[in-house]
Parts: C-alpha cells; sequence; structure tokens
C-alpha cells in the first residue's frame, strides 16, 4: 500500500493544535504556545516536524528543542536536541508510515553539530520500539510518577507516607506557610531566585530566566501555567513552576531555601498543587520524571512519598556525535562533583 504525504516544519497553526488538542496523548509540550514559548527564550531553539497527508490531514508531529550554553565553548559540548513531549502520530498504517517518513527525513538533516536527540516520553509508545530502533533510537529505562486527583481529598491524603501526611495535616490545622499564586510579572524574579538557589545548592543547570519570563507571558493569560510561592513569615521559601494542559498538570520547575528546610516548604507546596488541581477538576499530576531505574536519584524519595502509580515509560537516545557525548557525560559528572565538593568545603 503506497501513501501519499509530505513533511511540513510549518503546520497550519489550527491544524496543529486541533491534532493535539484531540489525540489520545497530546500533551503541553506538543502544543503551538509551548513552540513559542521555546522560540523566545535565550538558548532554546524549538523545530516543528509534521506529516501531512493529500487530504489536508496532520498524521505524525515531533517537536524537538534544541538547546545549549550560551558561550561558543561550551555550546559545542552542549548542542542537543530534546523532545519533552516525545512525539504523536495516528495509531494507524498511515500514521506510522508517516512516523517511518519524519524520523528518515529528521535524521538525514542531522549532522554532529547536535550530539543527540533525546525522546522523553509522557505515555507509552513501546509499540514503536522497533520502528524507532530502525532510526537508530535506543531506550532506556526511566521513571516517573502520576498521581491521581479525582479522589476526596482524605483519600489523597492517604496515599502519602504516613510521615509525610501527619506533617501536612499539622500545616493545615495550625498554617504557618502561605501559599501565593504569582499573577503579576515583577514575582517571576522572586520564582526565579528561589529556584536559582536550590539548582545551585544541587549543582544543576537552571534553564535562562527568560524562559520563565515568556512561559508566564504566553501561557499564563490562557491559563497554561502555575507559578506558585510558599511564604513563611515575610520570606518567600519555595517556588513550583507547574504546566496546566487539558486534564493534567505537569510539574517542571520546583524548589525551596534550605535555610527552612524544618518546615518542609517542599512537601507543603506539594499538598497545595495536589489539593488545587483536585479542586480544579484536572485528574492527573505528572511528576515529570524520577530518573532511571538503576540509578540512585534522591528526587525519586521526595516524590515517592505521595503515594503516585509508578510507570516507566523509558527514554530514547539518539547519538549523532558518539566522542563529543561521552567528552559530554563525563565531563558533566565531574563538573558536578567538584561543585558539591567545594560546595560542603565552604559550607565547613
Amino acid at each position: 500500500m503506497t501513501h501519499s504525504f509530505h513533511i511540513s516544519n510549518n503546520p497550519d497553526p489550527l491544524l496543529w493544535k486541533s491534532f493535539v488538542e484531540n489525540h489520545d496523548h497530546g500533551n503541553i509540550f506538543h502544543t503551538p504556545e509551548m513552540h513559542a514559548v521555546f522560540s523566545q527564550s535565550k538558548c532554546h531553539s524549538p523545530e516543528t516536524w509534521s506529516v501531512i497527508d493529500q487530504n489536508d490531514r496532520l498524521l505524525a508531529l515531533f517537536n524537538p528543542v534544541t538547546i545549549h550554553a550560551a558561550y561558543w565553548p561550551l555550546r559545542f559540548f552542549t548542542k542537543r536536541c530534546i523532545s519533552y513531549g516525545s512525539y504523536l502520530c495516528d495509531e494507524c498504517d498511515s500514521g506510522r508510515a508517516a512516523l517511518q517518513l519524519l524520523f528518515e527525513t529528521y535524521n538525514n538533516t542531522r549532522s554532529s553539530t547536535h550530539i543527540y536527540t533525546e525522546l522523553r516520553n509522557l505515555h507509552d509508545i513501546s509499540s514503536h520500539r522497533h520502528l524507532l530502533k530502525m532510526n537508530h533510537f535506543c531506550h532506556y529505562g526511566y521513571l516517573n510518577y502520576l498521581i491521581p486527583l479525582e479522589l476526596p481529598e482524605e483519600s489523597m491524603l492517604s496515599r502519602i507516607s504516613r510521615s509525610t501526611r501527619k506533617k501536612i495535616k499539622h500545616e493545615i490545622r495550625l498554617p504557618q506557610i502561605e501559599m501565593i499564586t504569582a499573577d503579576h510579572p515583577d514575582q517571576i524574579d522572586i520564582c526565579y531566585d528561589i529556584l536559582q538557589k536550590s539548582y545551585r545548592h544541587n549543582c544543576v543547570p537552571l534553564a535562562d530566566k527568560s524562559l520563565f519570563i515568556n512561559a508566564f507571558r504566553i501561557l499564563h493569560p490562557k491559563k497554561m501555567i502555575l507559578f506558585t510561592l510558599a511564604k513563611f513569615k515575610n520570606e518567600y521559601i519555595a517556588a513550583s513552576v507547574d504546566l496546566l494542559f487539558k486534564n493534567t498538570m505537569y510539574g517542571w520547575y520546583g524548589g525551596f531555601d534550605r535555610d527552612y528546610a524544618k518546615l518542609l516548604p517542599n512537601e507543603m507546596i506539594m499538598w497545595h498543587l495536589l489539593s488545587w488541581g483536585a479542586k480544579n477538576h484536572y485528574q492527573w499530576y505528572d511528576f515529570g520524571g524520577a530518573g532511571q531505574p538503576e540509578q540512585k536519584y534522591g528526587v525519586r524519595n521526595f516524590k515517592a512519598k505521595f503515594g503516585g502509580n509508578l510507570v516507566n515509560y523509558g527514554r530514547y537516545l539518539n547519538v549523532h556525535a558518539p566522542l563529543r557525548y561521552c567528552l559530554g557525560t563525563v565531563s558533566y559528572k565531574i563538573l558536578q562533583k567538584l561543585s558539591k565538593l567545594c560546595r560542603m568545603r565552604f559550607i565547613k
């Protein structure tokens, strides 16, 4: 059976939007709005790959984002493509053929200027594993927690670990922390300062502030993003940035001030978000990843406390420049260890 369709890197926005909204697995990272956020943010360059048939029907969609460091020496070792929501295609013969054409064409355009392309799956795409392998994508396990929100508050609380549940109930009875929904651009600076301090403590790079400014400017008027701040007395002590699309909340960025760790601001802001999501008729909270199964990952322990459904949709990696990939991976681990050692000596 022959198929007649073509690749488009500039699909009609209405066709694009409709395809994502009506697809069972369409998520916020597939949307034109998210593409606009990335396109106007420093060190981010999004692309759109779509396959359209002779009847102007969109069959497959792929939204990789090129990310790199700001300065040239580092850019050479950091330029990679991340597909945050993976891809979409119609689950039919035409859809799979369209996806094959898409990845064949995409691979032909990648050169050694890009180190790798990574698919970060938000749903199960194991039925396409053979097709992806044919197109040089290697699978590896990657965990995530999905928290159901269509439950009574007491049922949601009962899923949370005992010690954390006890502290949340105490906070509900005798609140110390004020939760604030950021609705003004000036509050983005406060949010970013908290995130920056938290990411620096963990020796993990944080996206440029322009990403958050553009996300607020583009997504906030459409109720597609939620910036939440936790305040204790006169100090802001935690922040969370969550994306909103269809029936799901997506944990995007979060952090807290460790000077106030005894108050458990991260746990309290998380409970606030789950409660908010339930009251606003969202069905799921997607934690945004919990690491590789075989590796220790401290963040996983935090996320596990909230009693979500553990899934392993995995990720797929296509390495375009193997030598730079190896050098970059090793260098990043060394820099992380050095940063942690320096931080520990500074604290002492």
